[in-house]
């Protein structure tokens, strides 16, 4: 469900952005890559910040989520930049 908000961009409800990140996950599980850890630090990073989450809980989870995946990202590009060295 998309919100248009006056004057900004439509923004993503946070139950969509959930689900997103739900399904972004269960992909990386399956095929685990640098490239879609960093997508999934960058939706947990809108999710802390997106203005309708009004959940302490939520915005903590994004910010702690957001960090481990960003670190997961790193490492897995290091190890991939590695390989082709």
């Amino acid at each position: 469900m998309i919100n248009k908000s006056p004057g900004s961009s439509p923004a993503t409800d946070v139950q969509t952005l959930l689900a997103t990140i739900c399904y972004l996950m269960s992909r990386h599980a399956e095929n685990p890559s640098s490239h879609l850890a960093n997508i999934i630090s960058d939706h947990f990073s809108i999710l802390q910040n997106h203005p309708d989450c009004q959940s302490g809980v939520l915005r903590d989870l994004g910010r702690r989520l957001g960090v481990h995946w960003h670190n997961l990202a790193m490492s897995g590009a290091k190890r991939d930049n590695s390989l082709i060295h």
